[in-house]
This record gives C-alpha cells, structure tokens and sequence, in this order.
C-alpha cells in the first residue's frame, strides 16, 4: 500500500517559535545522521505515536519537555494527511490529535486545540487500509487473538528498533508482549500473507452462523421428537377424549390402526367449539338461550374490533392533515406578496424594476396563480378536520353502545351460570374443547414438524447442505497449500538478498516459521534458527532479508493493507561500538572504524537498501536512522541525507527552551 512519510514535525511549547521539521524524501532510503543523545531514536517513536499506539515512548527529557505536539506528514493514495497528537507530558498517551488532509496540506505554525482522537485517527487508518471488519472466531470473539487486523497490527512490519533490528531472539516491532506475539503469529501474518483472505474470513463467520442455527435447530428438533413420541403413544387416548366431548360419534370402533386415529383426529382438530355433539333432547332453553348470548358475544367482539381499527386510522388521518396544512400555510404565506405585487403594477410592468417585459409579468402571474391554487386547497382541508371530528365522534358513541352490550350480554351470561347448573356446565364445556381442540392442533403441527418432511427436518438438511458448501472455500488443504506457496516466495527472495549482504549463512536456505515468529535456516550441517546461529552481522542480515522480503511480496501482492515503509533505527550497531557513537560528540575527530571490513559491510547493507528501494519504482520508502558518517554510504544509488545531526544540530532545535534538559 501507498503510504509514505513526508515530514516528521515537532511544535515548540513557545507558539511563537516556528515548528521543526525533519523533510523525507518519497521512494527513497532517507538516512538520518547523528550521534548519542541527538534524537534519532525518537523518530520510530514519534511516528508510532501519532499513527495512534496505546502509549507514548518518546523519550521525556529534552524532547518532551521542549514539545507541545507530535505530528507527521503522510503521503497516501487519497492525498496528504497530517497526523499530530498533543505531547502526553506525565501521562502514558494524550487522547487529543490534530488531522488535516487535502492534496497538499500547509502545515500550522501552531496547533490552537484537537479535532479528532486516537480512536478516530485508528478507524481512518483501517478504512485507508481497506483491512476487513471480520474477526477471527466468526463473530464470537473470546479471546485477545480473534480480535480483527487492525492497522496498529501492520507495524510489525514497519518498525525496526535499535533493540530489534539486530535481535537474535525477537524479529518484529512489539513481539515482547505475549497477546501481541500470538495474534502475529496466528492471524495477523496469514492475513497479510495472503493465508486468510477477506473471503475467507467471510466464509468462516457464515459458517459459524449457520452451524450456530443448526444447533438450534436440532435441540427444537429433539425436544419437539420427544414430545410427539409422547403423544403418538397416547393417540387412543386423545380419541377417547374427544368422544367424550361429543365431537366424534362412537361408533362402537376401538382397534384402529396408528394412521387410522391420526386421520381421525385430524379431522377433530378441523372443527371449532360450536361444532360439539349435543343431542337436540338435551338442550334445555337455558342452554339454548346461553347460546345466543355466546353468538351474539362473538358478533360485538368483531364489531368492536373493527371500529376501534376505524378510530386509530382516523386518528392518523387528523394528524396527517394537519401537518399537510401546516405546510399549505407556510406556502400561502410565501406566496401572498404576488397578491400584493400585482396590485402595484397595476398592469403596467414590473413593480419592483419598472420593467414592461412580458417575461417579468409572466413570472408574477405563475406565483399568483400558484397563491390561487394553494389558497383553494387550503379550504378544503381546512374542512377535513371537521369531518373527522363527527365521524370519531360517531365511532366513539358506537363503541361505547357495543361495550354496553358486550357487559349485559356477559352478565347474562354469569347470571344463567348461577341459576342453571346445566348452562353452568356448558359453559365449562365449551372452554374445555376449545382447550382440548387447541391442544390437538398444535401436538398435529408438532408431529408433522418432526416428520421427515417437516420443516424443522428441511431446514436440517439445508443448513448441512449449506455447510457443507461454504467448507468447501476454507478447506484447510487449501489453506496449507496458500501458506506454503507464500513462504515459499518469501525464502527465495530472501535466498537472492542473503548473499548482498555480510554474513555466514548466504547460501543457506532461510524459512519464516509462523509458530514461533523466527527464522530456519537450513544447511549442509542441518537445521538452525535465528536464535543459535550466532555473530551479530547474521542477526542483522537476517533481519534486513526478511523485512526487505516481506515489503517485496506485500508491494507485488495485489491491494496489500501493509504499508511500504521501513524504518530502521542503527543497523551499523553491531559494526560501530556504542562507545565510539558517544566519543562522535565529544568535540573530537570522528573515530576510526574497527577495521575497513566492518565499513565495507555497512556499506553492503546501504547498497542492498538502495537497490530493493529502485525495484520498487517509488512505492517503497526507508528511513535509515543511524550513526555511521557520511563517507560509509555517500554516492550510493537512491539513497539520500535527510538529517545531518553531527555538527551540533539535533531533533530538537537547541535554542527551544527546555532542549537542554
């Protein structure tokens, strides 16, 4: 991805001071030349801080306590953006920043106040990215390393540290921490690899989700199992029961095959209360009169129901006119002054300009026309209301009628319950089958839900189905053979970078292992890893193959979210002694080198830098940050001085108040 760094900038505590800026250029390896305790080694830091960590590593003295604000100039494929966040002073993080973006932005002398927030600036940078809003746990996320790659996650790949770059035991920025080094390992480097693509990744939620609804569906399928088993095996006695109840005619049969009782009590559940066996010798006028009153009771319910239907709608109707003519006035109201224009031009042109053009007139008699046309449509909304207004009046005395009736018909109702035990009981007994047929509904539904053709069972088999298709796009045969193919590129390209540089290991083949985020390199003598091979020339040139390799696959790999930069912070290290570094500053000659050997190597390690820089046509940027003169790398192709801090001059200006501290 396109994302280079333009300008480091840094804002004195004093607003009248102008701000210090450290200029890169694009595409190319940009060294920063200084001694011990010039600010160097600030710069990853600088730049870390403000692309959003969760603390501030800039050193306090000197540079926090001269600085207000931290920023950084970006170029990216949307244009410039600068990122500043406010110095944290005491406090591990500031939650203040400052974001300007445009084409080409200028740069504030002095920042008032924060626009923005860490959280926010996090969020551009993912979008900016396009990296995917899915997890690694398909939406469940448990743990500390299904969290999604985030930007934040792609520094690993960025930043080279004094105490990494170097490092036999750790090979990426921020793998100190445990949490860190695991999602590394398990997610964020497939993802970027190419392992786990977005479409994957996509894939594993949908098929989560879907076993998530499987699950489901096969407990409801269980449950509703266990319960039809129990009423198949009772069927007789459901049979039995709706004899009782007089809505099946005993017709002396008792030994009916399981089908044969299912059709039967299908065609019970068909019927409703009112369809009951009574025997017309039976019915006494009491019974006969409750049950008028249950018909009638039936018949004002749906009434009731209707009409309360017609009072909402109406209801809705008022407001809706209401609002509607609330804008009709407002139009009125802008359109009147044409009433009153057309009065003052008394038919002879314009009253505003004194024009005689028909064109002006023309317009005057739209708007009057239009003032016309709402005025009429006004008055008859106006008598909309009105209408309303009687019809819910009318509907609210009908309401009230029906619920008058509704309360006698039932005190009818209590009263024959009291003075007739046969009404009594049946009124008992229509609440019992409409109990009883209600119940056999549902135990009907259940059983043909559990069939092999019910829809719990179809749903069973399309989840499965669906499942089983989706597997299909995150096989882990598949997985295996991305994995092995993208590290596969990885080694062989550091196999052509190994032996531009010094060290003993260039004709060995060199394999990222995922698991344990370290390097196997495999010889004649067998295998080894970063750890046991020895000498700091090979740490070194181990960790500038493997970075310098990685930014090769990610810039050839289509849409790649891992920005091209590098920054490394005193590769010579193991070349040029600390001692001497501090010796640089001390008002003397510069040192000599160790032996002409160590500066050949160093310039080895330049010469490689420029080179993969010039592959990448512009779309690769390295910052060097480093205490080896001028002389070790001067006139080498694509790489440039950005910062000369050996003549006195640092990070911070000397002159700010507090530089010194």
């Amino acid at each position: 991805m396109y994302f280079q760094i333009r300008y480091v900038v840094l804002w004195s505590n004093h607003r009248h001071l102008e701000p210090r800026l450290v200029k890169f250029e694009l595409g190319m390896v940009n060294v920063v030349m200084g001694g011990s305790r010039t600010g160097k080694s600030a710069i990853i830091p600088i730049i870390d801080y403000c692309l959003g960590s969760s603390s501030c590593a800039i050193p306090k003295k000197a540079i926090r306590t001269a600085c207000s604000w931290f920023g950084i100039v970006l170029e990216t494929r949307e244009g410039q953006k600068l990122l500043a966040r406010k110095n944290p002073e005491q406090n591990s993080a500031s939650y203040e920043m400052f974001v300007l973006e445009g084409n080409e932005i200028q740069i504030p002398k002095y920042i008032e106040e924060s626009n923005s927030s860490p959280s926010a600036v996090k969020r551009k940078l993912d979008e900016l990215c396009s990296l995917s809003n899915l997890d690694f746990s398909g939406g469940d996320v448990t743990r500390h390393t299904d969290h999604r790659v985030s930007f934040r996650d792609l520094m690993a790949f960025t930043f080279q540290p004094q105490n990494v770059v170097a490092n036999r035991d750790v090979l990426f920025y921020r793998t100190e921490t445990q949490d860190y080094r695991e999602k590394l390992a398990k997610n964020t480097l497939p993802y970027v690899l190419g392992i786990l693509s977005p479409s994957i990744l996509a894939a594993q939620h949908e098929v989560e989700h879907l076993k998530r609804e499987l699950r489901r569906k096969e407990r409801d399928l269980s449950r509703a199992k266990e319960a039809s088993n129990r009423w198949e095996s009772e069927m007789a006695g459901h049979l039995d029961r709706a004899r009782e109840l007089g809505l099946i005619q005993d017709d002396g049969t008792s030994d009916l095959t399981k089908d044969a009782m299912l059709a039967l009590l299908r065609s019970v559940a068909k019927k409703t209360v009112d369809d009951f066996h009574a025997d017309s010798s039976t019915i006494t006028k009491a019974v006969e009169q409750l049950s008028s009153l249950e018909t009638a009771e039936a018949k004002i319910t749906d009434d009731l129901a209707a009409l309360k239907s017609r009072q909402s709608e109406l209801g809705r109707l008022r407001e809706g006119a209401g609002g509607f003519r609330d804008a009709l006035a407002l139009q009125r109201d802008r359109l009147e002054i044409s009433k009153w224009l057309r009065e003052q031009s008394g038919g002879g042109g314009c009253p505003i300009c004194g024009s005689e053009g028909r064109p002006s007139m023309n317009v005057l008699h739209d708007l009057a026309k239009n003032y016309a046309e709402i005025e009429a449509t006004s008055n008859t909304i106006s008598e909309i209301p009105t209408a309303v207004d009687r019809e819910v009046q009318d509907l609210r005395n009908r309401i009230d009628n029906n619920l008058e009736k509704l309360s006698a018909i039932r005190r009818h109702k209590k009263a024959l319950g009291e003075t007739s035990s046969e009404a009594k009981n049946r009124q008992f007994q229509s609440l019992t089958i409409a109990h009883f047929l209600g119940q056999l509904t549902q135990a009907i539904h259940l059983y043909d839900e559990v069939g092999d053709d019910g829809e719990l069972a179809s749903d069973i088999v399309n989840l499965n189905s669906q499942i089983k298709k989706i597997d299909g796009q995150i096989n882990k045969a598949e997985i295996e053979r991305r994995k092995t193919e993208a590290l596969g590129q990885i080694s062989d390209i550091i196999s052509k970078l190994m032996p531009l540089l010094d060290n003993d290991h260039h004709l060995d083949k060199a394999t990222l292992v995922l698991d344990d985020l370290t390097l196997q390199i495999t010889g004649d003598d067998g295998d080894s890893f970063l750890w046991n091979i020895g000498s700091g020339s090979n740490w070194l040139s181990y960790h500038l193959s493997i970075m310098l390799a990685l930014q090769t696959f990610f810039l050839k790999t289509r849409d790649n979210p891992v920005p091209g930069l590098l920054v490394f912070d005193q590769p010579s290290q193991v070349y040029f002694p600390e001692q001497l570094v501090r010796r640089s500053t001390d008002k003397v000659s510069e040192p000599e080198w160790n032996s002409d050997e160590d500066k050949k190597a160093v310039r080895l390690a330049f010469t490689l830098l420029g080179k993969v820089v010039k592959e990448h046509a512009g779309n690769l940027q390295i910052i060097v940050l480093d205490h080896a003169p001028l002389e070790v790398w001067e006139h080498l192709s694509n790489v440039t001085l950005a910062a000369n801090w050996r003549t006195g001059e640092k990070l911070v200006p000397t002159t700010w108040p507090g530089a010194d501290e």
